[in-house]
């Protein structure tokens, strides 16, 4: 609990409002959950408008409720307005929770894939240096205690619970934090980072996603970039050769930061690379990382150097350690079985990430045949949908499509938009709405040696329908099939 007066002070809000001495008790952004004390945060959001909830609030007993300076609501003189009230949100939960970012060592990862996977190599890789490491990303977090998959079903939360978390990460002695960095999160209109400053920052791979969100590919990257901003001075800034915008990443870093190339600074090649590992060499040295996909190679590389950072150790001497990192729960994950198929779950749903899948399918599948459960998600970047059918379709001998998180969009729709893409006439392409019987067909479709993808859910523990959510785990769906 904090006084008023020191919330108001580190938000650099004047204290005019006559209450400054009470005490508040939470920091809520939802009217229902308000209660004596609390402070109510009313955003705008994409569909609804979360001021027009104040009264409500403060019915329910908040002291203050903070909306944006142009929410369409009567003045009141519990009401404050503010220009970004997501930066006061981040600004206040910060102090609410003590600044615990103050005694932490944060390490913020991003980009258009391979977030999540560096995140958790990262974290693999200083537990087998020893080193308790905190872990907020989309599949997992650590908070000192263990790590536990996320009860979150977005990768960066609002600011209250990452400071919770984080308040959490101090008082168990963490002393790094590795954090998934979101486009969302990053971006001005969200600002759940804002505040915060990292002593590594990573760059995966830049290209492009949702756009209906940031409403240009411009926008977003904008947004991705200002992670570039966020690193300390004499901090270090980690990316590879094949980051797209890797020269724009260059041109906006600070000139204090050390940078760290993988590709430039260090030198690597992917020899070999099979459905289950990699084998390359990296400055001369071989390394295997049992990972099928050479790009989930090329994140644990920028995850060791990090950890080299870290560890101030030679990038070369914690190499081996790279074999001994395990798969992520959904991300290029074999499900073994008695039919001989190779069952690859995989969180594919970028244009570039499929790419770099289906271009590694083709290198890798001989006489095999492929067959591909996929889906879009509903209320996101339409214009990718058919982008996505073309890209399986050129490599996949069966198409099953079926439900991603259609949301509120019609399935069928979002379905016929992935079909305007298909570009091979070989491909045989079938509609099943109910993934896990989509999924069962794909499965009883194989023969051996097949190749079956299934793309898309990877980690994710539902599937949003229209106003509700469905429980969900793919390899339990897949286990079922398979017996």
């Amino acid at each position: 609990m904090k006084a008023l007066g020191e919330l108001l002070r580190s938000a650099h809000i004047p204290l005019t409002f006559p209450h400054h001495s009470a005490i508040v008790t939470s920091l809520c952004t939802h009217s229902k959950e308000c209660k004596a004390g609390s402070i109510f945060f009313g955003f705008q959001g994409q569909s609804s408008d979360g001021s027009r909830y104040a009264e409500e609030a403060l019915q329910n007993g908040a002291i203050l409720a903070i909306v944006d300076e142009e929410a369409p609501i009567d003045d009141h003189q519990s009401i404050i307005r503010v220009k970004n009230p997501h930066k006061t949100f981040a600004l206040m939960s910060a102090a609410f929770h003590d600044n615990p970012q103050r005694e932490l060592k944060l390490i913020a990862i991003t980009g258009t894939d391979g977030k999540s996977s560096t995140a958790d190599i990262l974290h693999q890789l200083l537990s087998f240096e020893g080193m308790p490491t905190g872990l907020f990303s989309t599949t997992s977090i650590d908070d000192g205690t263990g790590k536990i998959p996320s009860p979150y079903r977005i990768s960066t939360p609002e600011a209250d619970l990452l400071y919770s978390f984080l308040d959490r990460c101090r008082s168990n002695r963490v002393e790094h934090v590795i954090i998934e960095a979101t486009s969302h999160a990053l971006s001005e209109e969200y600002s759940r980072l804002y505040g915060l400053s990292f002593e590594i920052g990573i760059i995966t791979t830049l290209s492009g996603d949702h756009i209906e969100f940031h409403g240009s590919k411009e926008a977003y990257l904008e947004a991705k970039l200002s992670l570039l901003d966020m690193i300390r001075p004499q901090g270090h800034f980690i990316s590879s050769i094949e980051n797209q915008e890797l020269t724009r990443c260059l041109r906006r870093s600070d000139p204090s930061i050390h940078i760290h190339i993988l590709g430039r600074d260090h030198p690597y090649m992917v020899e070999e690379d099979t459905l289950h590992s990699v084998r390359g060499t990296f400055e001369g040295r071989s390394f295997t990382v049992n990972l099928g996909l050479s790009v989930l190679a090329t994140n644990a590389l920028l995850a060791l150097l990090a950890s080299s950072v870290i560890t101030h150790k030679n990038p070369v001497e914690l190499l081996p350690q790279l074999a001994n990192v395990r798969p992520l729960k959904g991300r290029m994950q074999s499900v073994p079985n008695d039919k001989g198929v190779h069952i690859i779950i995989d969180y594919a749903h970028t244009i570039g990430a499929y790419e770099r899948l289906f271009s590694f399918i083709r290198q890798i599948r001989g006489e095999s045949r492929v067959i591909t459960v996929m889906g879009a998600a509903g209320g996101r970047d339409k214009k990718k949908r058919s982008v996505l059918g073309s890209i399986a379709s050129k490599e996949s001998d069966i198409l099953i499509l079926t439900e991603e998180d259609p949301v509120y969009e019609d399935l069928r729709a979002i379905n016929a938009m992935i079909e305007e893409g298909i570009a091979s006439e070989t491909c045989r392409v079938l509609e099943i709405d109910d993934r896990n019987l989509a999924i069962a067909e794909a499965i009883r479709l194989a023969e051996e040696g097949d190749i079956v993808l299934l793309l898309g859910k990877g980690h994710e523990q539902s599937i949003q329908r229209t106003n509700r959510s469905i429980p969900w785990d793919e390899e339990k769906a897949v286990l079922e099939v398979i017996g």
